[in-house]
């Protein structure tokens, strides 16, 4: 208390107050200033226990992050948001307590990750704020305790990688059972950005892979793979990137994977075991469209030789694979997409060409010369008569000449 008459403002004693039955502050100021009137002023100085409710943490839904690097940086939205509830009495005790209304707050809010954090936007009860942002990132900021929405948006970087990834297959890509049950391993690790925050929905176009083809999806911390239809576009023209849409493009089915969430630091690998159901049936022929027999030929994956196993560290190439009589060459239970098939005399290379698992065949006309057997036996034969003939002509002149 702080009498008129003195500048000095006074504790007081526990002696010189009570609190009743309702909490209510009992102080006889006739006994204290030992007089019948008093001009005083009294300060209280209290703790009041404030509920903090809906306190959370989340990645803006609306945000599109669809990868199409092998690394590559985001900057995803997110909401920080609470609830400050406070009460007060409201003069009747046979009445609950009410919303505090008239109880004014100045908060300081300390995120971590704070100075990782841009772009912020602070709302309370959907009011636009300004002039709340310190130097040093914390977030100053007046609120009443009636249960106002406290909401700081933000926005901040993560940097993702896709570790071992075989090109734009995102992925390593195996055999596991039978002849057609393949595995395709994805390593995607995310190695900068806020410590504290996980991100989600990473999303990835799978161009080789159809949801109908999925047999199960699995992460090594079991968090959910989610795969969904999608429509791509695959083009002769461009065969290394399948991702990339074009006008005339003929549009395929693929599918979109979303990338099980991350920490930063961590590598999360997740996988879809799928069955190969395509098959590649290749003709190999001349200039002129006639079969080339016995030609061997080596088949690429997005850079890498096709297999049982493909990745940038290790490989397991198929067997050599020949071309019939019929210049035909059937290569069963591959995934779908592009390859690239290098054609072979014994060990030269004769040529190289772009195919495809949607083409029913995929004919290869090489530049190897046409000659058929006839030609070379019709050939011989007069080359044969033609020599007896020189024979003759030259056996009848020596004669000619003895006369």
């Amino acid at each position: 208390v702080q009498n008129s008459t003195n500048p000095i403002i006074e504790e007081l004693n526990e002696e010189d107050y009570t609190i009743d039955s309702y909490d209510y502050f009992v102080f006889n100021y006739l006994n204290y200033f030992s007089t019948t009137f008093h001009n005083f002023s009294i300060y209280f100085i209290f703790e009041y226990t404030l509920t903090l409710e809906m306190w959370n943490l989340t990645q803006n839904p609306t945000d599109v992050l669809s990868l199409t690097q092998q690394t590559q940086t985001f900057s995803p939205s997110f909401y920080y948001q609470f609830t400050l509830i406070g009460t007060k009495i409201t003069g009747n005790v046979t009445i609950p307590p009410e919303l505090a209304d008239n109880l004014i707050l100045e908060i300081i809010v300390n995120p971590l990750d704070k100075d990782l954090f841009f772009d912020h936007i602070l709302e309370i009860d959907d009011q636009s704020k300004v002039g709340f942002l310190e130097p040093d990132k914390k977030i100053n900021a007046t609120i009443s305790a009636d249960a106002k929405l406290f909401s700081l948006k933000f926005s901040t970087n993560f940097t993702i990688m896709f570790e071992n990834s075989v090109d734009f297959s995102w992925a390593i890509d195996r055999l596991i059972g039978g002849r057609n049950i393949r595995e395709r391993i994805y390593f995607p690790s995310l190695i900068s950005g806020p410590k504290h925050i996980f991100l989600k929905d990473i999303t990835l176009v799978e161009s080789t892979i159809i949801v109908e083809q999925i047999i199960s999806n699995s992460s090594i911390f079991g968090r959910n793979v989610n795969v969904f239809d999608e429509i791509v576009s695959i083009t002769q023209e461009n065969i290394e990137n399948s991702l990339i849409f074009t006008e005339n493009a003929v549009k395929r089915k693929g599918l979109k994977l979303i990338i099980p969430y991350l920490i930063v630091g961590e590598t999360n690998p997740c996988s879809l075991k799928y069955s190969a159901t395509n098959d590649l049936k290749i003709v190999i022929t001349d200039s002129i469209r006639m079969p080339l027999v016995g030609y061997r030929i080596e088949l690429n994956y997005y850079g890498k030789n096709y297999g049982t196993f493909i990745s940038n560290d290790f490989n397991q190439p198929m067997a050599y694979a020949y071309s019939d009589e019929n210049g035909e060459i059937l290569i069963e239970n591959v995934p779908n997409g592009n390859y690239t098939v290098k054609i072979y005399q014994d060990t030269t290379l004769i040529t190289e060409f772009q195919i495809n698992t949607f083409r029913e065949v995929n004919f290869l006309i090489t530049d190897v010369i046409h000659f058929p057997l006839w030609i070379l036996i019709f050939g011989g034969i007069s080359g044969i008569l033609m020599l007896l003939g020189l024979l003759l002509y030259f056996n009848y002149v020596k004669k000619s000449h003895k006369r």
